[in-house]
């Protein structure tokens, strides 16, 4: 973001220098065709430089989306193989507890892997309110798996005394 306003905040100096009244009016109408000139220059510069990065930003986001779901779905698969060699020693109320919580776990990494794809193919409008949700998501995604797997622990030591 600092990158995009350093370039807007250029292309605006550069666009005042050319607004600048230089006094003598003969050469005034060529100065300000070619500042003119070089001002658009500088802001369809801008205006390609913003672009290109909004779309490696947009890569990276998704490189990490893709990377934190393949994380979350190997922490899903653990939790499930833990709950399955776990559930003797625990009461069967807490096993059931466990496996709808991983059933849900799994719907939201669903969720989150199609909202995944709907940003890729996004606009440049919808990405930035796109990208935040997909954020958010995938924050309390982790946060329900973090959950689980304390309560698994939690209930395996409880009822292995």
């Amino acid at each position: 973001m600092r990158i995009i306003a350093n370039l807007i905040l250029s292309s605006l100096v550069l666009f005042l220098v050319s607004c600048n009244d230089g006094g003598n009016e003969k050469k005034e109408g060529a100065i300000n065709e070619t500042t003119k000139k070089e001002v658009k220059m500088e802001v369809e510069q801008a205006k390609n430089t913003i672009s290109e990065y909004l779309y490696e930003r947009k890569d990276d986001l998704i490189a990490e989306g893709r990377k934190n779901l393949d994380e979350i779905g190997r922490d899903i698969e653990q939790l499930e193989n833990r709950l399955e060699n776990d559930s003797e020693k625990m009461k069967e109320k807490i096993v059931e507890q466990q496996e709808k919580t991983l059933a849900q776990l799994r719907e939201q990494r669903n969720d989150l892997r199609t909202q995944l794809d709907s940003l890729e193919n996004s606009s440049e409008d919808a990405w930035k309110d796109m990208s935040k949700s997909f954020q958010e998501a995938s924050r309390d995604l982790k946060e329900g798996l973090k959950n689980a797997r304390e309560e698994l622990d939690n209930s395996k030591n409880n009822n292995s005394k």
